[in-house]
């Protein structure tokens, strides 16, 4: 005696989006994380003709030694830009300097903080699965309470 398991197509579209979902939603959540840097300097000095030896923050030119993204869940993404002879600070369009990379290599930090936080994506699938699975089995109806004697 065969079962026929059946499943419908909106079935395997829950299916697929509980595999997908979870992992776009780390994506995002990672963009909640948080960039720090060590910089090996950055202060130098030059000598105006007129006001004589003035000190001031070459941000622009400082080296990153060590750039540090620090996800939600507290996982430490370390990498050492010195050997790589990389700008710790970037100018925006505004005149104004910023410590975070540019975003198109942020997106390699997130990637990197997906596959340190996996546990997030994989719990998440998990519990939506069975959330899914136990719908399938059970019913729940919630019905009025009479209140007659």
């Amino acid at each position: 005696m065969k079962k026929q398991i059946t499943l419908k197509k909106s079935d395997i579209r829950t299916l697929v989006l509980i595999l997908i979902l979870p992992f776009v939603l780390t994506f995002l959540l990672e963009h909640l994380g948080k960039f720090d840097g060590n910089s090996l300097g950055g202060t130098t000095h030059r000598v105006h003709p007129y006001y004589g030896e003035v000190a001031y923050d070459n941000m622009v030119n400082a080296r990153l030694h060590d750039r540090i993204f620090t996800t939600l869940l507290g996982t430490e993404i370390r990498d050492n830009l010195y050997a790589k002879d990389l700008f710790i600070y970037r100018r925006l369009d505004d005149g104004s300097i910023t410590p975070d990379p540019y975003y198109s290599t942020k997106i390699g930090y997130y990637i990197r903080g997906i596959k340190e936080d996996i546990v997030l994506p994989l719990v998440l699938m998990v519990l939506w699965f069975l959330v899914f699975g136990l719908s399938k089995v059970f019913s729940l109806k919630i019905e009025k309470a009479n209140d007659a004697p």
